[in-house]
């Protein structure tokens, strides 16, 4: 019997290859399946569905069973901003939304391919565009149990621009920024006065997380 350091339990079935890879890193995973769901396949809600599908709406998606449920009855990719968590939900989404297609313009010049594309449209990049500012100064939830960011280590660095931005480097991107990204941040940091630290932070971790570099998984 091989010696494992975690011993997992999931509640829902995994792909043989990811258990697999699991336990060659020391990790013992037991999946069962404790619920099942079934999609809703009446007459009312197949037309509802294909209804839809010829309207331009925002439609959101919580579950990868909810992926597979309406995608089964669509016969054409229809004109919908989508959002969905991440994980299994955002790969299905990608699985029916085109993994071969390609952005008309410098991507499909270049002869690559950008799924993430397909679903991003000007509404979806300007609502998480302010939903990351919102993250960041104001935080998330209600008043009484809200999320706030602690800024406090980053704002010792903000005298220091470079330094500031090299530490966002570090922990947003996994020394992942190119040299071109971090002069411009660097630029934007300096115009900011040395007084207002957390201006400073603030506005480096917003055009972190809204640049390119960060948001196109590699």
């Amino acid at each position: 019997m091989p010696s494992f350091k975690y011993n997992i339990l999931c509640t829902r079935a995994l792909d043989n290859m990811l258990v697999y890879k699991a336990a060659n890193s020391g990790i013992s995973i037991d999946s069962i399946n404790f619920v099942e769901t079934e999609p809703v396949s009446s007459e009312k809600v197949i037309n509802k569905i294909q209804g839809y599908a010829t309207k331009k709406i925002m439609a959101v998606f919580t579950s990868m069973n909810a992926v597979d449920a309406v995608t089964a009855q669509l016969k054409n990719i229809p004109d919908w901003n989508i959002f969905c968590v991440g994980g299994m939900t955002k790969e299905t989404v990608f699985n029916f939304f085109g993994p071969d297609y390609a952005a008309p313009g410098a991507i499909a010049a270049a002869g690559l391919k950008s799924p993430e594309f397909e679903i991003t449209t000007d509404t979806t990049v300007i609502s998480v565009a302010n939903y990351l500012r919102t993250a960041i100064y104001t935080g998330l939830g209600p008043a009484a149990d809200r999320i706030t960011l602690a800024l406090g280590p980053e704002q010792t660095r903000a005298s220091d621009p470079a330094s500031l931005v090299d530490h966002l480097n570090t922990v947003l991107m996994a020394g992942g920024m190119s040299s071109s990204m971090r002069t411009v941040l660097i630029n934007a940091v300096t115009q900011i006065p040395s007084t207002n630290t957390l201006e400073r932070v603030r506005t480096a971790i917003y055009l972190v997380v809204n640049s390119p570099e960060f948001a196109i998984d590699k």
